[in-house]
Formats: C-alpha cells, sequence, structure tokens
C-alpha cells in the first residue's frame, strides 16, 4: 500500500495536480478546476434534459458544431449556396445571402456567500455548498471567462475565502452564529473593485441571522433579535440601492 500510494503521489505531483506544502499535500489551481468540470458534468447533465441549451450534449442536435465528425451535404438543409443549373455553372442571387443575428454579451461578478456556521456542518450542506462553490468556478473560468467569481466564508464574522483552500476548508468552529450581514458587506467591499459589471450575491445558508454587526465588533444574539435582523436587512437594503441582485439558497425549512 506503501508503495502503491508513493507511486500515485509521484504521478500527481508530475501531472501537475497536487504540491508538497510543509508536511502535506495541496491541491494545485489545475487540480480544482478538473474535480469542478466533473461536477459541473454531475449538477448539469442529468439523465433527461429537454429543450435547449449550450451544455453539450452526446448527440447529434443543432446546440454547436463538432470539431470531429462531418457528414454529406443533403438537399434541404441550410446552405448559403443553391446549385441554378446542371452544367456545373454556379449563379449567385440575393436569396442566397444570409445574414447571422448575434446576441448581445454582458459580464457578471457574482459574490457567493457560503455559510460557515456549525449548523451547516451538523445538517450536512457544509461538503454541498462546497462542491457548489468549485463547480461555480470552474464555469467561471471555462465557459463564463468574461465574469468575475468571489468566495466569502461567514458565521459569527466574515472573510474572502482562497478557493484553493475551498476543498480541505472546515466548518468554522471557533466562531458562533450566523452573520450574514458581516457576510454582505464583505460582499460589497469585494465588488466595489468591479464598477463596471453586472453584480449578484448568492446567499447558501441553513437558517436566519443570529449575528451582527456592532460597529466593528461581531455581536451573537440567540435567539435571533429584531437588532439582528434590521442590521441585516439594513446591509442588503444598501446593496439593492446599487442595483446588486441577490438569491438566497436555504438548505434548510428554517
Amino acid at each position: 500500500w506503501v508503495e502503491k500510494w508513493a507511486e500515485m503521489t509521484g504521478q500527481l505531483i508530475e501531472s501537475g495536480l497536487v504540491v508538497n506544502v510543509g508536511n502535506r499535500l495541496a491541491l494545485t489551481s489545475k487540480a480544482i478546476r478538473r474535480i469542478g468540470t466533473r461536477l459541473l458534468s454531475h449538477m448539469f447533465l442529468p439523465p433527461k434534459i429537454r429543450g435547449r441549451g449550450t451544455h453539450l450534449l452526446h448527440r447529434s442536435g443543432t446546440s454547436a458544431v463538432s470539431d470531429d465528425e462531418v457528414i454529406p451535404w443533403e438537399w434541404g438543409r441550410p446552405n448559403s449556396l443553391r446549385h441554378h443549373h446542371l452544367s456545373g455553372s454556379l449563379s449567385l442571387g440575393i436569396e442566397d445571402f444570409e445574414v447571422f443575428d448575434r446576441q448581445s454579451g454582458a459580464a457578471v461578478t457574482t459574490a457567493l456567500l457560503i455559510d460557515m456556521s456549525r449548523s451547516m456542518f451538523e445538517s450536512g450542506a457544509w461538503d454541498a455548498a462546497k462542491r457548489a462553490a468549485i463547480a461555480l468556478d470552474a464555469l467561471y473560468t471555462t465557459s463564463q471567462v468574461q465574469d468575475m467569481l468571489v468566495l466569502i466564508g461567514f458565521s459569527g464574522d466574515a472573510r474572502k475565502l482562497n478557493l484553493a483552500e475551498l476543498p480541505l476548508l472546515n466548518w468554522d468552529q471557533f466562531s458562533h452564529g450566523t452573520n450574514l450581514q458581516a457576510g454582505l458587506v464583505a460582499a460589497a467591499t469585494e465588488m466595489n473593485r468591479y464598477h463596471g459589471n453586472n453584480r449578484q450575491i448568492v446567499i447558501i445558508t441553513d437558517g436566519e441571522p443570529t449575528a451582527y454587526l456592532d460597529g466593528q465588533t461581531p455581536t451573537f444574539e440567540h435567539p435571533v433579535t429584531d437588532r439582528t435582523v434590521e442590521a441585516t436587512l439594513r446591509e442588503a437594503r444598501r446593496l439593492a440601492r446599487r442595483n446588486v441582485a441577490m438569491t438566497m439558497i436555504r438548505v434548510k425549512d428554517d
């Protein structure tokens, strides 16, 4: 087992998927992207898919052009040129030209707020939240390359998360409360860097806020008080006035 582990570790390091950090191994950005790509395939390709979209399937369709397969031209298929004479000569008319209408595009900056409180771990939602963050990062760095993704973790307080630490990141066992207000403040600070983009906040949490910022000091109050609710909603309204869209994903029934 030790020999196999050593061989596998060497292969992972050689392929650029892990690096030695002190006395442990850490995933590289390349490895996280690969994990995220696999997660995206799982999230966006359920067994039955209906309707048109940009997520590719292993079957013929109209979504994209395949690089490794060609088919012979058949009469009746869309084509810009039409044969008018059997002699081999070719004539062009106004009906032979087509205009392809292209849609406009826009960049979006997304702040993903992840609840790191103890209840997220106890409810089993913590690992799912991390998988969602890794998958979103893979989507933004492979498909939506003009977009920006910022990760914010919040419990008693809030801080910006580094994607490289996310796979091994644990819930916050040294801080009490669910300080969503602090998470919104941290998100607003990061979004100030991207004035020109459309901006949105996605919140993953399993309960209502139980902490707020009294000045710069996090204050924990349970059961929930009016002070906590008002401080949280005040920050949400401030973001709404700046045209920041907000979506909350509840992972429990609270």
